[in-house]
């Protein structure tokens, strides 16, 4: 189990507080070996590359133990400064911010992310927030892992001001062919001078800009704290939260399709997991094959009409625009072969 818990433990949480159980316990993720995935993190850390440039005087924190990382942090924070991947350890909680600034009584805490922004709709009040007052779809995930952080960096220096910005790339604007080659750089970039001329034309030139996300984070606030709050309960009882099977469980992470039985989605979904192919892989017609490489659907009851067997294995409607699945969920009919459709 681990010491404290992390921005990724909120964001499965989040979506799953199930998913979120597995993860602090351990359990196998299929996203750690997923080629695909790992190409995005490392095109991740390019994009954080290009961040630095764009900061003078900073140190990079490189401890990886947390609690030395704690330590330098604390004792850096008590001036100004600008630190790459500070640790700030609080209660139960810890995070690592790409880039954290003490100036005067204020931290500012600058998230950078791959997720592409809108500068004139921000400025119109349109983006992370919709027209609505609720943050818009496309951002929520990002803006709820910066609020966690503002939250932990609150608690732990109350007598500051935390401000958050979010460092994206501006969809209208180009970039340059500097920044980009210096950022695929496989070393840190770490300025350690340059005058504020140097940085400011820098920043000029980036595709990277600054958005303030005040609004948005004090807008899910509460329930920032309150799902913070639950999770930290659940994490200290050391039990599983009661499974919601969804719709949605088809792309859980927990979900080793390679795996018979023993991972996450088999012990939310218990004997309704056991199917191969599942109802899930229905949709992909190409991938249910017989023996003679014809597609094929599922069988099922012979002893009821095609209306009677469709009924058993439809999705009700529960909850809102959460779809679970019935308790007596089957298989629909099926033909040997759909060669002649």
């Amino acid at each position: 189990m681990q010491k404290y818990l992390s921005k990724n433990d909120f964001s499965r949480w989040m979506k799953c507080p199930t998913a979120a159980y597995y993860g602090w316990s351990g359990l196998e993720s299929k996203n750690e070996s997923d080629a695909f995935l790992r190409y995005l993190a490392e095109e991740g850390q390019t994009v954080g590359r290009m961040a630095r440039r764009l900061f003078a005087n900073a140190e990079f924190i490189e401890e990886k133990v947390l609690e030395a990382a704690y330590r330098t942090t604390r004792a850096r924070i008590q001036n100004d400064c600008t630190l790459f991947e500070a640790c700030v350890i609080q209660g139960d909680f810890v995070v690592r911010p790409d880039i954290l600034i003490r100036k005067d009584s204020s931290i500012y805490i600058i998230e950078v992310k791959s997720k592409v922004g809108n500068l004139r709709q921000h400025r119109e009040g349109k983006m992370p927030i919709n027209m609505y007052g609720d943050v818009r779809a496309a951002y929520k995930e990002i803006v709820h892992d910066l609020a966690f952080q503002v939250e932990v960096l609150r608690l732990a220096f109350p007598d500051l001001t935390v401000v958050p910005y979010f460092l994206l790339p501006e969809g209208s604007a180009l970039s340059n062919k500097e920044e980009v080659v210096t950022a695929r750089r496989e070393e840190q970039i770490v300025l350690s001078g340059g005058d504020s001329v140097s940085v400011n034309r820098r920043r000029s030139d980036s595709v990277l800009k600054f958005f303030p996300t005040e609004q948005a984070i004090q807008h899910i606030k509460a329930s920032t704290v309150a799902t913070m709050d639950a999770m930290a309960v659940t994490w200290k009882s050391g039990e599983r939260p009661a499974p919601q099977l969804k719709y949605g469980c088809r792309n859980c992470e927990f979900r080793l399709k390679e795996q018979e039985s023993g991972d996450g989605f088999h012990r939310c979904w218990g004997r309704l997991a056991e199917p191969t192919p599942h109802i899930f892989d229905l949709h992909q017609l190409y991938s249910l094959k017989l023996p003679d490489k014809k597609q094929a659907l599922l069988r099922c009851d012979e002893s009821l009409s095609r209306n009677d067997n469709w009924k058993r294995g439809r999705l009700l409607e529960n909850e809102g625009s959460h779809r679970h699945f019935a308790p007596q969920l089957r298989h629909p009919r099926h033909r040997e072969s759909v060669d002649h459709l």
